[in-house]
């Protein structure tokens, strides 16, 4: 899996590079593993697309009738959704795109921790059993699943972005200043929001 892994890293997208492909669509829906960077590229694709964020627990974070609910509005819409990412291939919108966050596994393993996150929830939804204290082999389980048995079956554009590109961007925190991350990001998100809502 590790090979998996290594190629998709390789061959990720910059979030500059392919932003304008993804926002001619008009439902964006972001996957990944939780603690990938969905939240941030979401957020980023939000700002920078001026459209409506909905985040995950807006839908109850894996529910696919609420989630499709929301699909149907019809609105320019930007959905954080990892806890989606093993149905992506089954949803079929018009003008409707997937974007999957790519992250280095440990690092994901180390949000996971710093976040009490652990890989027993979204296994079930693969059917499979992993120990809780290998959260690396649910990660690339993960990533080994879109890229062998679910890209084959979307029925809409995808692109995979690499979640180090994101440095780039405004709403971006550097690793020693991410004690209180969260609060600057959805601070500046908000921020973000209301210079939109104003121009």
């Amino acid at each position: 899996m590790a090979d998996v892994m290594q190629n998709l890293l390789d061959s990720a997208s910059a979030y500059a590079e392919v932003v304008d492909d993804i926002l001619s669509s008009d439902r964006v829906v972001v996957v990944g593993p939780q603690r990938s960077g969905t939240h941030l590229v979401a957020q980023a694709l939000a700002v920078d697309g001026e459209r409506l964020l909905v985040e995950e627990n807006d839908f109850g974070i894996n529910s696919l009738s609420r989630f499709v609910g929301y699909l149907s509005h019809g609105e320019k819409m930007v959905f954080q959704a990892p806890g989606l990412f093993h149905l992506c291939e089954m949803l079929d919108f018009d003008s409707m795109c997937v974007v999957v966050v790519v992250r280095p596994t440990c690092e994901i393993v180390e949000s996971s921790k710093r976040h009490r996150k652990n890989a027993t929830g979204c296994m079930v939804r693969y059917f499979v059993t992993v120990d809780t204290e290998r959260q690396d082999e649910s990660v690339e389980l993960q990533y080994r699943a879109w890229t062998v048995y679910q890209v084959p079956y979307m029925k809409c554009a995808s692109f995979v972005v690499n979640y180090h590109s994101m440095a780039e961007h405004r709403l971006w925190v550097p690793q020693e200043e991410r004690r209180f991350s969260h609060a600057w990001q959805t601070a500046n998100w908000q921020t973000s929001r209301m210079d939109l809502y104003h121009r």
